[in-house]
């Protein structure tokens, strides 16, 4: 096991305005290009770079830095996916990500400033939402993150659209992110009743140290991470050099929780205000109090209702994970419904 690189808060101050200046390069090198470069992109990032003649430089260098061998994860790794994804079925896991990670990765100024410099990202923000789904399906499923596959695609797609946004992502604002759908994401489903086991929790980390390098995050930030322990060390340091909550903060939470919202709404039928008080007691209940008065969120008064819910989910799960038939055969239907979202997402595309 490699021993995780926790790097300084001096280090993370410098980072708080660091760019990525590979994937910066390429992004003007395509818009000054034009087609034939986006299609040399497209070309290497399916093919590989040996597939790609006279490609530019600038988009040779992203191919040759995606295309780097990794010290880990194993081929195995790679094949298999993330064994905690088929774990829980598609209602809770987006809930999870939509209260859980993406409202922290809007919590502090550095994702929220980028976000809102975009504004047509705010305006349509339930196409985001439903691509940043998309994307952390593409890259959980088995060999999501091979060469070529969906998700080393959409994961090198990402580090560019950060890259192109008016005021750009800086390696703090990316390795918080990073942080949002690693450690955060599966404290909210633990806090669910619907938590990985210790194996499940380290394969899921070193999956995702393939798509800190995918996204140009430098590795100290994130290499040998590979328990929530360890992750919460680096949080910790983040949010010491970060700023926020601030409005826009508040303005895409308030866009998530619409979001999940309407989710609640439509698959239990509940009265549109009752789903928003669910909501609204989920994310106090994932973030605690404070952090969700910073963003503007009130009380919620289904606190017995979530405690019922839970206590039934964690029930459940005990059982399941004993009739190893029966829950290897709900993995494999939870798999395919999973692999139908990137499908449909693509159509949409």
């Amino acid at each position: 096991m490699e021993s995780p690189l926790t790097p300084s808060r001096s280090r993370l101050r410098h980072l708080l305005f660091s760019e990525d200046r590979l994937a910066k390069a390429a992004v003007e090198e395509l818009h000054a290009l034009g087609r034939p470069a986006r299609y040399r992109l497209d070309a290497g990032l399916r093919g590989g770079l040996r597939s790609v003649r006279d490609a530019p430089p600038a988009v040779t260098a992203l191919l040759e830095h995606a295309e780097q061998p990794q010290p880990s994860p194993d081929r195995e790794l790679l094949d298999r996916g993330a064994g905690s994804l088929p774990t829980v079925n598609r209602f809770w896991y987006r809930i999870a990500l939509g209260l859980g990670s993406l409202v922290h990765s809007y919590s502090t100024v550095p994702i929220a400033a980028a976000l809102v410099s975009n504004g047509r990202l705010l305006a349509d923000s339930e196409r985001r939402i439903a691509a940043t789904w998309a994307w952390y399906i593409s890259v959980m499923l088995p060999g999501g993150l091979l060469n070529g596959a969906d998700g080393y695609v959409a994961t090198v797609r990402l580090r560019l659209l950060h890259a192109r946004l008016p005021q750009p992502v800086t390696q703090v604002g990316l390795v918080r992110t990073w942080l949002s759908f690693t450690l955060v994401l599966h404290q909210a489903l633990d806090t669910l009743g619907l938590g990985a086991t210790d194996d499940e929790t380290r394969d899921m980390y070193r999956l995702w140290w393939r798509v800190g390098h995918l996204l140009g995050i430098e590795s100290d930030l994130y290499s040998g991470i590979d328990s929530h322990a360890q992750a919460c060390t680096v949080l910790r340091l983040v949010d010491s050099v970060c700023e926020g909550p601030d409005a826009h903060s508040r303005r895409l939470t308030a866009h998530e929780v619409a979001s999940v919202c309407a989710l609640i709404a439509s698959v239990t039928g509940l009265p549109e205000p009752v789903a928003l008080d669910l909501t609204h007691t989920l994310l106090r209940r994932i973030h605690g109090d404070v952090f969700a008065r910073g963003l503007g969120i009130p009380a919620g008064q289904s606190d017995t209702l979530v405690d019922l819910v839970i206590r039934h989910m964690k029930r459940e799960r005990t059982w399941h994970r004993q009739a190893a038939d029966e829950w290897a055969q709900a993995a494999r239907r939870r798999l395919d419904s999973y692999r139908n979202d990137t499908v449909k997402w693509s159509s949409h595309d």
